[in-house]
């Protein structure tokens, strides 16, 4: 209660078809508590407490204080149910948790990948895994489907922008980083 996933993607518009959040069972893991940066809309808000991979700590904070909390191996995530960013869609069987992946972690992200297993055959493989259910939020002509309300038929690419000021706008946004 009280602590967020911060799970990372490269693409942004994969985001409403969420179905689960992958770590890496052997990788070491932290919940790090942060005060808000200073702000109107922060001043009244409690100290945030973040999951992400040890490894990158320093990355993601930089010199920013934070105080780790707790530590421990991915294992322990296994099952952990959380609230999705969209509910757009009604899944056919339970979704929204953390499953295991083995792949290493690598120098991008915070060691937590978020699934979205209609856009990518790693994900689809691990929800077949895991049984959780693949949420088609685009349609076969590259547009957001009726259900997906604020995007309905803007093609997908298109809405990475307008996803993101809606995380931004409800506080669920962390960083924008862009790399080429």
């Amino acid at each position: 209660p009280g602590t967020s996933l911060l799970i990372w993607t490269a693409h942004v518009w994969t985001l409403p078809g969420n179905v689960g959040v992958a770590v890496n069972p052997d990788a070491e893991y932290v919940i790090v508590e942060r005060d808000m940066p200073e702000s109107e809309a922060a001043k009244d808000r409690e100290p945030e407490k973040l999951i992400l991979a040890r490894a990158f700590l320093s990355r993601i904070f930089g010199e920013e204080p934070v105080r780790v909390y707790e530590t421990f191996r991915g294992s322990k995530l296994k099952g952990l149910k959380y609230r999705p960013l969209f509910q757009f869609l009604i899944a056919d069987k339970p979704a929204f948790r953390v499953v295991l992946d083995n792949l290493p972690i690598t120098d991008v992200g915070s060691g937590l990948t978020q699934l979205a297993p209609a856009f990518d055959a790693h994900d689809l493989q691990l929800a077949r895994q895991n049984d959780l259910p693949v949420l088609l939020p685009v349609g076969e002509d590259g547009t957001f489907v009726s259900d997906v309300r604020p995007w309905r038929g803007m093609f997908f690419k298109d809405a990475g922008t307008y996803i993101q000021q809606d995380l931004l706008e409800r506080g669920l946004l962390f960083r924008i980083a862009v790399s080429y």
